[in-house]
């Protein structure tokens, strides 16, 4: 089994300098089936791991993954984030985090482009739909008939626009995949954009796969 005292007086193959990070924070085992653990070493501000929506949850102890990110004191530039399998890795070497970071950014654009096709697939369907209505209340001749198909036909559009917003569900996921952008440097504390990801290079601490 492989133990690491991770801290700014830890073991660990990487320096942690922030003052919010004790001596001896938390505790991540590899066991010999290869079961990662993480636990908290009574640290006064607190180990964090971050959950598949993006969000940073407390934790004592608890299995993780190599590709599990971590949090040690709070989540702002004064806490240390770093993808538990730089513990395994050279202190430079960030290949396996940018490898993940380009599969989170294929899944942002590929979810991206899903909501631009769906959005353009609605609009013109009920753009074809409320046509035809305007074209019918010309060709029917009854009036009462007319004002039916015309209030409709812009109940249908109005409706639509309230039901179905694009620009809120691209907002929704680009605030769920910023919070996964984060650099792999435990010490530099950036957040990345698709193209550094796809440099595999922090523009802000050279960090590189």
């Amino acid at each position: 089994m492989e133990t690491f005292i991770i801290g700014t007086q830890g073991n660990q193959p990487f320096k942690i300098a922030s003052t919010m990070v004790s001596r001896e924070h938390a505790k991540v085992t590899i066991g010999d089936d290869g079961q990662w653990n993480i636990e908290d070493l009574n640290s006064t501000n607190g180990t964090f791991v971050r959950n598949q929506q993006g969000q940073f949850v407390r934790v004592s102890r608890m299995t993780i993954t190599p590709d599990t990110f971590i949090c040690l004191g709070p989540d702002t530039a004064l806490g240390c984030k770093f993808y538990a399998c730089h513990l395994k890795a050279e202190s430079d070497d960030y290949s396996r985090e940018f490898a993940l970071l380009e599969k989170y950014a294929k899944e942002f654009s590929a979810k991206i482009a899903n909501v631009e096709r769906t959005s353009e697939v609605i609009t013109k369907s009920i753009g074809v739909v409320s046509l035809a209505l305007l074209a019918g209340s010309f060709l029917i001749p009854d009036q009462g008939t007319n004002v039916q198909l015309l209030r409709v036909g812009t109940a249908l559009s109005t409706g639509s626009s309230l039901l179905y917003s694009p620009r809120k569900t691209i907002k929704s996921i680009n605030a769920r995949y910023s919070e996964l952008f984060n650099c792999p440097n435990p010490n530099c504390n950036g957040k990345l954009s698709l193209k550094e990801i796809e440099d595999c290079q922090c523009m802000k601490c050279k960090a590189h796969a």
